[in-house]
């Protein structure tokens, strides 16, 4: 009987010891900014591929003081104005499914950010088309992904060309300053 009772309560003992949580020991998830390094930072040159045909793309890393990553950006030419719509539009369309919002927010030359478009659900492909220049900022937390696409750059014997620019770049605002970076209070 003794035995009986001995064997029940190891049996009990076991089954409550299996039923406790253990401490976490996982590694906290990496930033996402972090995740796209390890993506692209062996990668200079990429090719996009498109429904309207290949993109091609120069991958530029930026870090801060503390030799971290902090953006990432893809830029390119092409006289496709079309492809490159089409490219942006499915990026934009990635980065809302991520949680990234779009802002009202306008840079580089003050242009209107089109940021109401995409509230909408209109993209790139409905401006882009008809407009010369196109740029967006979105944000989620401390990320931000910015467009830029624009025609007609002067090449180097100051005549205008008929390609398009594009690029896009992802970057965390928090990495952005590094070691040097303080808290301002005013």
């Amino acid at each position: 009987m003794k035995n009986i009772i001995f064997l029940l309560l190891a049996l009990f003992s076991t089954c409550v010891n299996a039923q406790t949580k253990k401490p976490s020991t996982a590694k906290p998830s990496k930033s996402e900014i972090d995740i796209l390094y390890d993506k692209y930072k062996d990668t200079k040159n990429i090719n996009l591929l498109t429904p309207l045909g290949d993109l091609y793309g120069n991958v530029t890393i930026k870090y801060n003081s503390s030799k971290k990553p902090a953006s990432i950006k893809i830029n390119g030419i092409s006289a496709n104005k079309a492809m490159i719509a089409s490219f942006i539009s499915n990026t934009i369309i990635m980065k809302i499914n991520q949680g990234y919002k779009p802002t009202d927010d306008t840079f580089l030359w003050g242009y209107n950010s089109y940021a109401e478009l995409i509230k909408e659900g209109s993209y790139v492909d409905s401006c882009f088309k008809s407009k010369q220049n196109y740029q967006l900022l979105m944000r989620k937390e401390n990320m931000y992904f910015r467009v830029n696409a624009r025609c007609c750059e002067k090449n180097e014997e100051g005549y205008m060309s008929d390609n398009y620019t594009w690029e896009i770049e992802t970057g965390d605002t928090k990495r952005h300053g590094g070691k040097n970076t303080t808290n301002f209070e005013f």
